[in-house]
């Protein structure tokens, strides 16, 4: 079972983080991973920056 969630700053918002990859409007630049915590940086197609710093765990899925 995969338990991620996202804070998406100042919304403070929970979001599924393999949805948002997997949306087509939004392009990651950059990741970087910090133990069991990940930093997603990204741009959606009007060109609207976002950057999230998400906390993912990971029980019994190989990487």
């Amino acid at each position: 079972m995969n338990s991620k969630t996202c804070d998406s700053g100042a919304a403070h918002t929970s979001i599924d983080i393999s949805s948002i990859v997997h949306e087509p409007y939004c392009k990651i630049k950059r990741e970087r991973r910090e133990g069991a915590m990940i930093h997603l940086e990204g741009e959606r197609e009007e060109k609207e920056k976002w950057s999230w710093y998400c906390t993912i765990l990971m029980v019994g899925v190989p990487m």
